[in-house]
């Protein structure tokens, strides 16, 4: 006759694993008793995405998600491994988040800029916001959020954050001193505009 559908969302719950990497070791028994030598080999495996860390890609990537994208502090990231029946402390998963930055993000993002800066045109925007504990500035002065975009025609799209502690005078700041071409900043005058002379 036919048939009817019900569809209804289920969630199923982050579970905490400990995954073992085992690096098998070889070596030629025969080679001990009749050869100078004896060739050992290691089965190769995955490295770490921190050297002699226990974090994985998957982690650090859930870590830095919660964090960023979600706003979700490193104390309340704490408690929720807790109930995962994971001691994981916030100042662990702060040296996981400056460590993976360092190491996997910058030269990325260096790689990004230096694109960026090939490109043509560009547009920058600034928002102005406040930083708690900023060495030499009190916590009410501004600061900037710059972002720096390929035109709409770029073949690659970049979008790219550039924070700044303050305003520099007539123009975008460092992210335009290498620019190829001409960045035009919005909601400023016209006369604003980088190019490279």
């Amino acid at each position: 006759m036919g048939k009817q559908i019900r569809r209804e969302l289920k969630l199923i719950p982050a579970q905490a694993v400990i995954v073992e990497h085992v690096q098998y070791v070889y070596a030629c028994r025969n080679c001990e008793t009749n050869a100078v030598s004896v060739p050992i080999i290691q089965v190769p495996v995955d490295k770490p995405v921190i050297p002699a860390c226990f974090a994985s890609p998957e982690a650090v990537a859930h870590i830095m998600t919660q964090k960023f994208v979600s706003g979700l502090p490193l104390y309340r990231q704490e408690q929720e491994w807790n109930r995962l029946g994971i001691e994981l402390s916030r100042q662990t998963m702060s040296n996981w988040l400056i460590r993976c930055a360092t190491d996997w993000l910058e030269p990325r993002y260096e790689q990004l800029h230096k694109s960026l800066c090939a490109q043509h045109y560009l547009h920058a925007d600034e928002t102005v916001l406040q930083v708690l504990h900023e060495p030499g500035k009190p916590a009410q002065s501004k600061s900037y959020m710059w972002l720096y975009r390929t035109s709409g025609n770029s073949d690659m799209p970049i979008v790219l954050f550039d924070y700044q502690p303050d305003r520099m005078p007539n123009a975008p700041p460092n992210s335009c001193k290498d620019l190829a071409g001409i960045c035009i900043p919005t909601a400023m005058p016209a006369a604003t505009a980088c190019r490279k002379p």
